[in-house]
């Protein structure tokens, strides 16, 4: 093992440690300068994970589970991640998290604090050499300070398919819904969903009352339903730009479990293709990363149809699998990246493979 690896393994500790010491804490004498030091820990250790994106991460196949806080393997599903690449990162949003919001006397927040920052624990300490726990996506916001650049971006290409409204000001004096669907480009409307199962049929009017009544009131208080509607599509542009960020500066290949997510990711690339003008991401390969996480995220669903309940030892000590997933997520023809049925067609040896182990 080299030293680099061996930093690696040893900030697993400290940042183990860290984790251990604010949550031990009663719940609400959590602070803001508590958890601020989770940030400052990763800001200190950015110079080893860059070092190890240059000379570890860049040689090898390696899955970041991103996109959502709930990396919980009690979901027999998300073990599915253990079947991919030579190294496994799970992209810990608690630092972004906390970058965004505040604890003041919030107790719903703090739950959420304690909640994320256990999600961890468990992670470091149940898959120790398996997975890699370090929060990429945040890193890189804090190294580069880049949110709010990465909104504005979004916002950029969110009005451009309302040809009518030239800022972000001229899009909040729009007074409903229908008004957005008047005057938008339809095709945004289509593609850009709010949340997990939303119908991209329905009227923006039904979505609106579907969202809120699948989200937590705290997101929305406050705004219109138009302001709503801009902030909950913007902001997955935004995540979508800074996952896409975090591919381009640490090497890794983004795991889904969230459709949502993975759903942005490709509405991003579009719409960058589709406008002139607008900075392109220029990331070698970023079809053929995605291609790959879209090829994980299929896989992910076809399993949990199985209804099979197989452990993570089980995923990684499956070498023939391991081979057969090595060889689905060769790709020849970039034609086939997103190929539905090509990508089931090679899916289903393994699950006969996972039947047998059952």
């Amino acid at each position: 093992m080299n030293l680099i690896s061996t930093e690696l393994l040893e900030t697993q500790d400290q940042y183990l440690d860290l984790l251990k010491k604010i949550v031990d804490k009663p719940i609400e004498s959590i602070t803001r300068v508590d958890v601020d030091q989770i940030n400052l820990f990763w800001y200190e250790k950015r110079n080893l994970i860059e070092l190890a994106a240059s000379y570890i991460f860049s040689t090898k196949d390696v899955f970041a589970f991103t996109g959502t806080a709930n990396f919980d393997m009690n979901l027999v599903d998300r073990r599915t991640f253990f079947l991919f690449g030579d190294i496994r990162i799970y992209d810990d949003p608690l630092p972004s998290y906390l970058k965004v919001s505040t604890l003041s006397n919030n107790n719903a927040f703090r739950d959420a604090v304690v909640r994320s920052i256990n999600i961890s624990i468990k992670a470091i300490e149940q898959f120790r050499g398996q997975l890699l726990v370090i929060p990429l996506r945040s890193l890189f916001e804090l190294t580069m300070d880049n949110y709010d650049t990465f909104y504005s971006t979004a916002e950029i290409l969110f009005l451009k398919e309302f040809p009518q409204i030239n800022t972000s000001a001229e899009f909040d004096k729009v007074k409903s819904l229908h008004d957005i669907e008047s005057c938008g480009d339809n095709s945004l409307l289509k593609m850009c969903p709010l949340f997990d199962g939303d119908n991209l049929h329905s009227s923006l009017a039904q979505r609106i009352v579907l969202f809120k009544q699948n989200s937590d009131s705290s997101f929305y208080a406050g705004l219109s339903d138009t302001q709503l509607y801009r902030q909950t599509v913007c902001s997955f542009l935004a995540q979508a730009l800074a996952i896409l960020e975090m591919v381009n500066q640490f090497h890794v290949i983004p795991y889904f479990v969230n459709a949502v997510a993975l759903e942005y990711v490709q509405i991003f690339i579009s719409l960058v293709d589709a406008q002139e003008g607008t900075p392109l991401i220029q990331i070698p390969n970023i079809r053929l990363i995605i291609g790959k996480s879209f090829t994980a995220f299929i896989f992910l669903q076809e399993y949990e149809k199985t209804n099979l309940v197989l452990s993570v030892d089980q995923m990684l000590a499956s070498e023939k699998n391991k081979s057969l997933i090595n060889e689905m997520l060769k790709v020849k023809d970039f034609d086939d990246l997103f190929d539905v049925p090509k990508i089931l067609k090679k899916i289903q040896p393994i699950l006969e493979n996972f039947v047998a182990m059952d």
